[in-house]
């Protein structure tokens, strides 16, 4: 879980470009073009189910993966934030963009001040 300094929960919902991905000798890749290369796996930050995960590729084509569970997502959101915090852009979220582990439906989370 992502939390703020005051130590309150927030739920995020985050863009991760991920690696090559492989399940077993299988490649994951879009099933509209084929993409298997810097797929956008969205992440809810609270969501640790088995649940098929939201992928997107650049061409914009949108699919459920039922080989990526949810809870990977979360798990590696919740480490990067727990160990690399400097990593995840929080302005992504003010101007509402999507980009490198940037949360993005979420609006601006309460310690950061508001957009001009």
């Amino acid at each position: 879980m992502v939390r703020q300094p005051r130590g309150s929960v927030v739920n995020v919902i985050a863009e991760m470009p991920m690696p090559v991905l492989l399940k077993g000798k299988e490649v994951i890749e879009c099933p509209v073009c084929g993409q298997y290369d810097d797929l956008i796996l969205v992440v809810d930050s609270q969501d640790f189910s088995e649940s098929a995960s939201l992928m997107k590729c650049d061409d914009g084509h949108q699919w459920a993966e039922p080989r990526v569970p949810r809870r990977l997502g979360a798990e590696l959101l919740q480490r990067i934030q727990s160990t690399r915090p400097e990593s995840i852009d929080w302005t992504e979220v003010r101007e509402g963009g999507a980009g490198a582990l940037a949360p993005s439906t979420v609006g601006t989370p309460p310690w950061l001040p508001p957009s001009p």
